[in-house]
């Protein structure tokens, strides 16, 4: 089919699916997130939806535990971040969403979405590994919903 738009192998296709409830509190929800990238990053990168899909989790994981906690995201902007060299670069990519998701429509390139989503997962999982702070809070939050919204895009589940 000449019109596709995206090339993809021959069939057949396998998927893994995984749910879970989570009661109250963190109950070791964070440290099995950690390990899980531990493990993720061992794999190969032929999949990248599975590094975009393992930042998220530990993205998620950071938020969630916050939440537990009774931390929330700083709703203003914080100098602070300022001094992060990693909070910097995610912060910028963060903003280069919108032009990425116009770029790959205009050029008929679905795959700059999946580059762009596992470089922004590459520079998430460093920052959800320091300490949740409200301003770096912030970005994570603003990095759930663009990592969201990029597997979404690609049509790949976010749970």
């Amino acid at each position: 089919m000449a019109d596709t738009i995206a090339k993809t192998p021959q069939p057949p296709y396998y998927a893994v699916i995984f749910s879970s409830l989570r009661p109250e509190g963190d109950n070791g929800y964070g440290a099995t997130a950690a390990r899980m990238e531990e493990l993720a990053r061992q794999q190969p990168e032929a999949v990248p939806a599975r590094k975009v899909r393992a930042a998220l989790a530990s993205v998620r994981s950071v938020l969630d535990g916050a939440r537990c906690r009774g931390q929330l995201p700083a709703p203003e902007p914080d100098t602070a971040l300022a001094a992060e060299a990693g909070d910097q670069r995610l912060l910028r990519r963060l903003a280069d969403f919108p032009d990425e998701v116009r770029a790959a429509a205009r050029e008929l390139d679905p795959s700059r979405i999946t580059r762009y989503a596992v470089e922004l997962a590459g520079l998430a999982a460093p920052v959800a590994a320091q300490a949740p702070e409200p301003a770096r809070l912030a970005l994570l939050d603003a990095a759930e919903v663009v990592l969201t919204n990029a597997l979404q895009i690609l049509g790949i589940s976010t749970d």
